[in-house]
């Protein structure tokens, strides 16, 4: 199994099997919770220079407003708004107050158990 597919397990076998119950749905790598005046949104970004032996990833989540959207641009609201549609974003390390590059890293000796 390449560190790519390990990937893949592990948005929808461990991140999207806790999201989906509390009202996120997903599409890629992306999920999305609306609620009645906004909406919350998350993303799992891989690193561009990701190999298949070696893989870093972070987690963006944004605050989507329908209303504050359409008013800046014009436009009607994305039916799955992604996190870079948001006006309201953060990364996980950001918001949990430090910044020391990918958050997780999967390699050969990574345990995916």
């Amino acid at each position: 199994m390449t560190m790519q597919e390990v990937l893949k397990a592990i948005i929808s076998e461990v991140i999207h099997r806790k999201l989906k119950p509390e009202g996120f749905k997903k599409q890629g790598k992306n999920f999305y919770k609306p609620l009645s005046q906004l909406g919350w949104c998350l993303d799992v970004q891989s690193d561009k220079w990701n190999t298949k032996d070696y893989v870093e990833f972070t987690l963006h989540a944004g605050i989507f407003i329908p209303l504050t959207h359409e008013l800046s641009s014009m436009k009607p609201s994305p039916n799955f708004p992604k996190e870079m549609d948001c006006m309201i974003r953060k990364s996980i390390s950001e918001l949990r107050g430090f910044w020391a590059g990918p958050l997780y890293v999967i390699n050969d000796q990574t345990s995916v158990e």
